[in-house]
C-alpha cells in the first residue's frame, strides 16, 4: 500500500500542475486529463518495480512529456503530407511570394501588443490541427530547433517543414480574413 499511497500523494501535489501543462499542449480538456491519468498509471506501474524516486515532480513531467509526444506522433502521422494546398492565394505562377499587404503587414510590430489582435490570432491558431499547433508551440514557445522537434515527434524533416509551411499559410489566410 505504501507505493500506491506515494502515487496518491503525488497526484494531490502535482496533479493540477501536470494537467495545466498537458492542457497547454493539447486542445482538448479531455485529452489533457487522459494524458495525466496515463502518466499516473504509468508511474504506479513503474514505481511498483522500483525502490525509490528521488525527484517525483521531474519524474512525472518526464512521463507526461513522453505521453504528449506519443499523442502528437500519432496525430502527425495521420496528417496528409501532400494535401491540396491553397498556395495560389500567396504565390505567383513561378512560385514566388506575392507582395505582402494589408493591415497586418503594415503594423506587424505593434500588433503584438494589441489584445484584440492576440484574440484573433489565438482563434486562428485553434483552427489548426493539433499536431501543427504543437509544432508551432515547440518552435516558437519552447524554442526547440527543427532537428529537436523532428526527433521528439519522430517525424521526417520534410514533414516538419511541410507542416510549418502550411501552418504559416493557414494563419496568414485566417488573419487576413478576420483582422481589420
Amino acid at each position: 500500500m505504501g507505493k500506491e499511497q506515494n502515487i496518491a500523494d503525488w497526484f494531490k501535489v502535482y496533479g493540477d500542475e501536470l494537467y495545466r501543462y498537458a492542457r497547454s499542449r493539447v486542445n482538448s480538456a479531455e485529452e489533457a486529463a487522459d494524458l495525466v491519468q496515463d502518466t499516473f498509471v504509468s508511474a504506479l506501474k513503474q514505481v511498483q518495480n522500483k525502490t525509490e524516486v528521488a525527484h517525483p515532480k521531474a519524474y512525472l513531467y518526464t512521463l507526461l512529456k513522453a505521453r504528449v509526444a506519443d499523442y502528437y506522433r500519432k496525430a502527425a502521422k495521420a496528417i496528409k503530407l501532400f494535401a491540396e494546398p491553397f498556395e495560389s492565394d500567396y504565390f505567383d505562377a513561378d512560385g514566388y511570394w506575392l507582395a505582402a499587404g494589408g493591415a497586418i503587414a503594415a503594423h506587424s510590430e505593434a500588433l503584438l501588443d494589441d489584445p484584440d489582435f492576440i484574440l484573433v490570432f489565438e482563434a486562428c491558431k485553434q483552427k489548426l490541427p493539433n499536431a501543427t499547433q504543437l509544432i508551432l508551440k515547440m518552435k516558437y514557445l519552447d524554442q526547440l530547433s527543427s532537428k529537436e522537434i523532428c526527433q521528439e515527434l519522430d517525424i521526417a524533416a520534410t514533414q516538419y517543414w511541410q507542416l510549418m509551411h502550411r501552418a504559416k499559410l493557414a494563419l496568414r489566410k485566417c488573419l487576413g480574413n478576420n483582422w481589420k
